[in-house]
């Protein structure tokens, strides 16, 4: 009777681990209700980065495309033989993958690609999720999109909102960075209250204008109940 009774437990017990599991939202498995980047036009915008833009862009509704092709990147896994090809180096037009330091890894893509920009995604929130866990990294590409070969620096601050109540904050530093020099930046966990409807990702670029281009991953982004 206690073997039963210990083997029913166990079952049990895996049963409601595979449930909770399963319960978890992958943000890769996700399609965001909104996209959208451009350059910023409004100065109340442009000094939230701490700084103000030496020469101001007029705003096109350039939109996400200008960014990625289709004005999106997710990337749900990796192939296990994947390689690039001799020579190649990675770019954020690489759509089916994203490289930190070399390494290839999975997640939501943010991009400004030279000053005075910003990326925005919107997310529906699943229902009864609690909080929002990610990891935060900054890919391999680095490239200066108006002054090619000049020196780039990546000066940007990332913002989360939920419902559009500010919920975290933090800046992004990174002075003369070359090609494939990606790393960790930081992991966030975020409580999500009851009833909360919407995500949004933001990632704003400088207003400086030696300011290249800004790739922040949210890699292993979930929803968690």
């Amino acid at each position: 009777m206690k073997t039963m009774l210990y083997l029913l437990s166990s079952a049990s017990l895996l049963l409601l681990s595979q449930t909770l599991i399963k319960a978890e939202t992958l943000l890769v498995n996700m399609e965001p209700e909104i996209v959208w980047g451009s350059y910023l036009v409004d100065d109340t915008i442009i000094t939230r980065t701490g700084e103000k833009a030496e020469n101001m862009i007029i705003d096109y509704g350039a939109g996400s495309n200008f960014l990625y092709a289709g004005g999106r990147k997710i990337v749900k896994e990796i192939p296990k033989d994947y390689k690039f090809q001799e020579g190649q180096i990675y770019q954020a037009s690489n759509l089916d993958v994203f490289a930190v330091g070399g390494e290839f890894v999975t997640g939501v893509g943010l991009l400004t690609r030279q000053f005075n920009m910003y990326y925005d995604a919107t997310y529906n929130i699943p229902a009864g999720a609690k909080e929002f866990k990610s990891k935060l990294l900054i890919s391999d590409y680095a490239y200066h999109y108006t002054l090619p070969g000049t020196p780039i620096n990546q000066q940007s601050v990332f913002v989360v909102y939920i419902d559009e109540k500010e919920v975290f904050r933090t800046p992004i530093a990174r002075m003369t960075v070359a090609e494939g020099s990606g790393e960790s930046l930081d992991e966030v966990t975020l409580k999500i209250p009851d009833g909360a409807k919407k995500i949004r990702f933001n990632l704003e670029s400088s207003g400086w204008g030696d300011q290249g281009s800004t790739e922040l991953i949210l890699n292993e982004g979930k929803f968690i109940p």
